[in-house]
């Protein structure tokens, strides 16, 4: 009988060695998955309540949005275009994503990290795809539009998973008109010029060869302008993209991008591609928006600024952006443009 316990015991001890041993090793393993998946995810992981926390987010924006539509929603009424929201919808047939591209929004980091998905084989090409060339490259390898097809466009957008970004209002108009307004003669500074010789019959036919819009004019035109002829970098969010009618699940802003994006990507499980998001940089994204917005804004009449809220205010309302009414000067009603 004592020889049975002894070598029970002998057993039972040897046995915790070898589990203590498979432990270790198992746990050793983990660590090795959990060091690479880190590198991997440019150091960032999420653990659960960040998850959580997130998750929890876009759950809230989307019930927003509905609510929002059924209060306020209707085409005639908000005039929103809805034909024209089609054509920014890009199809990721492979991995069942449909992502709307919205200009000045990281739309070109997002699509540099739809083209890998769609050309993996284009990876290395991709990695040494300069900045300039982006869009370019994006039209070049012609990825999917949704369907104009009724039954069609239904179909996918019931079966794939639908994901756009935003950001405030204020700072996208900075960040077009700085990308786009600042060179002489390009075509978006001809369109507001012709805008503001409506508004001056005394100007000449054409612009002299250095001339560009200020910031004034430039919101003078916004303001002014119609939804339907505004051009993709500073039309609304709800032209562009139509969440009232497309039911979105995720909607990301620009203002928490890594996390967001980084999200998303691990929730279809390709976020080995998220270095792009980190890689592939413009250099001016690196100065900061508030003071940005603050240096732009700062001297523009309140009156103009009512007038910008207003027309921009579905905007604002459904994507929770506040307007900061304390930056603009209350101390002038307005400037007249081109005295």
């Amino acid at each position: 009988m004592a020889f049975k316990r002894k070598h029970c015991s002998i057993i039972f001890g040897t046995s915790l060695i070898i589990f203590g041993s498979v432990h270790l090793i198992s746990q050793s393993l983990i660590e090795v998955y959990k060091q690479k998946t880190l590198q991997k995810r440019g150091n960032t992981t999420f653990d659960f309540e960040q998850r959580e926390i997130l998750r929890q987010t876009f759950s809230k924006r989307r019930s927003r949005i509905e609510k929002l539509c059924e209060l306020y929603y209707s085409p005639s009424k908000n005039n929103i275009n809805i034909k024209r929201w089609t054509n920014e919808l890009y199809v990721i047939k492979r991995h069942k994503l449909i992502y709307c591209a919205i200009a000045k929004v990281a739309s070109t980091h997002w699509k540099n990290v739809l083209l890998r998905l769609e050309n993996p084989e284009k990876q290395r090409q991709l990695q040494e795809t300069n900045y300039q060339q982006a869009h370019g490259s994006m039209y070049r390898y012609s990825f999917r539009r949704i369907a104009t097809n009724a039954k069609k466009m239904q179909q996918a957008l019931e079966s794939n998973t639908k994901l756009l970004f935003v950001r405030h209002p204020l700072e996208r108009f900075v960040s077009g008109y700085r990308d786009k307004l600042s060179h002489p003669k390009d075509t978006f500074a001809i369109e507001i010029y012709n805008y503001l010789r409506t508004k001056n019959k005394t100007l000449e036919t054409k612009p002299s060869s250095n001339w560009s819009p200020t910031f004034v004019e430039f919101l003078h035109y916004l303001v002014d302008t119609e939804y339907d002829h505004l051009n993709e970098h500073w039309a609304r969010y709800v032209d562009l993209c139509n969440p009232c009618l497309v039911q979105y699940d995720f909607i990301g802003h620009y203002e928490n991008l890594h996390d967001e994006a980084l999200y998303i990507l691990q929730n279809k499980s390709i976020d080995n591609f998220f270095d792009t998001f980190e890689t592939i940089q413009k250099p001016n994204h690196k100065i900061n928006s508030k003071e940005l917005v603050e240096k732009y804004y700062s001297g523009i009449p309140i009156a103009l600024a009512e007038r910008l809220y207003r027309k921009f205010y579905i905007d604002f309302e459904m994507f929770e952006y506040t307007f900061p009414w304390q930056i603009f000067d209350s101390t002038i009603n307005n400037i007249i443009i081109n005295n």
